[in-house]
């Protein structure tokens, strides 16, 4: 390669004249900037400096306009305020709830893009409605953005940086636009903080009122709240506060009334339940904690009726819970949670709480009683070492394992192991268990043990899911009992046919066992594969006439190859599908995951006064 020619001659020269020659400065201006060249020296410094100015201020406007003009030219410039207003609301009420003040105001950058925007943007007073940062400034801003349209308010004591009397002013300013509020959403520090809460209220559809537990655990609500009644209210939720009221003020709309209270004080009368909850014919969702009157029931001149009612919630005592099914008359909810605290109540209190229970509600489609149509699918949880709470949980329409939809009925009972027995027969005696058709049993063997006589035959029952800990071999063993020798032995007298399921045969329909996350040697005493050798000599013996066909064992700890072998050479006619994984713990890994766990615990529980993540309890 030839090297570079560094020659210089007159040529180049030349040629960086022809081609750099410096050009006029103002040759390409407007007449009036060339103007003000044109007085240079002919008049003072002053007076060519404020002319100067005036012109690049009239420059500034003429670009700004021109570049509004240039907007208009893209396809986003041309669009109809009609429809900006529509993406702009779409795009605000997307944005995050919950989080960081500038992620839900995220929206507002939208107001920054251009002046077409902007004006469309300023002149959308529903989109400057719904006010949910706690910031007085932001506040007058948007109420007066906002203009008439209908207002949805949602602000926490605990998402400001203002004190308590900064955010009561707040809320005073938002008070005085009653006549517009649709929603309102407050958590608060104290009582005083609804003191100016306005009179009327008629287009107000959600009120949520909530004492924040940072700042106290009980506090009234002034009597005047809802006193000049509430015609459009839909929804209501009242936490922390105990109510002045004897009724609740005339809802006739309400659809939704949760009452949550932490202390057990101040219940309500049974009066108050009839007057109010039972005045309330469009009510879907009634969810209710340590707010019932206590029991027995009083004598009311009209049972509480219920007629809309799709879910009843309550936390509270058996007592009280029991009092209040036994005031109601039918009932057609879908769905029924009760979770009950407190003492651990009598075999006799829960037989007849089941009993009322199973009496009132109704199947809305049939009407007919639940407990009449049968369970279709029952999960059996709890009695834990850290939750010593039987939890049922029904499902009455047809249950798919993969759908996470609530139970139709979830029931939690303080009780003791020795009772979970005798709990489960009062609950077959008023509930149907002949239609299962999926069994699961999250519970541990000591509290299981001796209730499948209880529950047995189950005459439906396809599949028997074991989820946890020793669950399995409980069911084990008392399949060796007695009692199921009995069944088993009339089984084996019996043919597979369907005319022959609804016999005495034990389990006639089952077709599968499944077992996730269980510790065949939870004790850690070696008997892992004597727990493993007993569930094969159980499945050996099992009826041939019966339709079991598989086994599936997930996630198992202490669970062999060996104990896979010997499954399939005990039982060749089931099809055993097990993962594969084999987990087998020792003491002293178990210690060391107990220590890592109650070093996170000790980390995590230092934080506990800081964590105010929800507002409720």
């Amino acid at each position: 390669m030839s090297p570079p020619n560094t020659e210089i001659n007159a040529n180049s020269f030349t040629d960086l004249e022809t081609t750099y020659a410096p050009l006029d400065p103002t040759s390409s201006f407007t007449e009036a900037t060339k103007a003000l060249f044109d007085i240079e020296g002919r008049s003072n410094g002053n007076i060519r400096r404020s002319q100067v100015e005036a012109r690049i201020v009239e420059l500034e406007n003429e670009v700004r306009v021109l570049k509004s003009y240039l907007n208009t030219a893209t396809t986003t410039g041309r669009l109809p305020p009609e429809i900006l207003s529509h993406i702009f609301l779409e795009l605000s009420s997307s944005a995050p709830v919950g989080n960081s003040t500038s992620q839900r105001l995220s929206w507002v950058r939208l107001t920054h893009v251009c002046r077409h925007w902007r004006g469309v943007a300023l002149n959308c007073p529903a989109l400057w409605s719904n006010l949910n940062v706690a910031h007085e400034v932001w506040a007058d801003l948007m109420l007066s953005r906002s203009k008439q349209a209908p207002l949805s308010v949602d602000l926490s004591i605990r998402e400001t940086r203002c004190g308590p009397q900064a955010f009561k002013a707040l809320l005073s300013k938002i008070y005085s636009h009653g006549t517009r509020l649709r929603t309102l959403k407050l958590c608060v520090s104290e009582g005083d903080m609804l003191s100016d809460f306005p009179p009327t209220v008629p287009n107000l559809q959600t009120l949520a009122l909530t004492i924040n537990l940072a700042y106290s655990t009980k506090a009234q609500l002034p009597a005047h709240v809802l006193a000049g009644g509430a015609p459009s209210l839909e929804h209501l939720e009242v936490v922390g506060f105990s109510l002045p009221w004897k009724v609740i003020p005339s809802t006739p709309k309400l659809r939704f009334l949760k009452l949550f209270q932490v202390s057990k004080a101040d219940r309500l009368s049974p009066q108050f339940l009839a007057e109010s909850i039972g005045q309330m014919p469009a009510l879907q969702d009634l969810d209710i904690k340590n707010f019932l009157p206590p029991g027995p029931p009083a004598p009311l001149l009209t049972p509480i009726d219920l007629p809309s009612l799709q879910s009843l919630t309550s936390v509270d005592e058996l007592p009280p819970v029991a009092s209040f099914v036994q005031s109601c008359t039918p009932f057609q909810a879908k769905r029924i949670d009760f979770q009950m605290t407190g003492a651990l109540p009598t075999i006799e209190a829960i037989g007849d709480f089941f009993a009322n229970l199973a009496n009132r509600w109704k199947n809305p489609t049939t009407d007919r009683a639940w407990a009449e149509t049968g369970i279709q699918a029952l999960h059996l949880k709890g009695m834990d070492s850290n939750n010593r709470k039987l939890v049922l949980e029904a499902h009455y329409r047809p249950y798919d394992p993969h759908d996470k939809s609530k139970p139709d009925l979830h029931l939690t009972l303080p009780v003791s192991k020795a009772l979970v027995p005798k709990v489960l027969s009062a609950f077959a005696e008023s509930f149907n268990l002949n239609t299962i058709q999926w069994l699961t049993i999250a519970l541990n063997d000591d509290c299981l043990g001796k209730s499948w006589k209880y529950i047995a035959p189950l005459g439906s029952l396809e599949t028997l899911y074991f989820s946890g800990g020793d669950t399995i071999l409980g069911f084990v063993s008392s399949m060796g009992e007695k009692w199921a020798k009995s069944f088993f032995a009339s089984t084996s007298r019996r043919s597979s046919g369907p005319g022959n399921s609804s016999g005495r045969s034990l389990f006639p329909a089952l077709t599968t066992i499944k077992c996730r996350d269980v510790d065949f040697d939870l004790d850690r005493q070696g008997l892992g594969e004597d727990n493993a050798n007993e569930l094969a000599k159980l499945l050996k013996r099992w009826p041939t006439a019966s339709p079991l066909r598989e086994l599936h064992l997930d996630l198992c700890l202490n669970f062999t190859n060996d104990d896979y072998a010997h499954l399939q050479e005990e039982a060749p006619r089931l099809t055993i599908k097990w993962d594969g994984i084999e987990d087998i713990s020792s003491e002293a890994e178990e210690d060391d995951d107990e220590d890592m766990y109650d070093e996170f615990m000790m980390y995590h529980n230092a934080f506990d006064d800081y964590d105010y993540d929800s507002d409720y309890f």
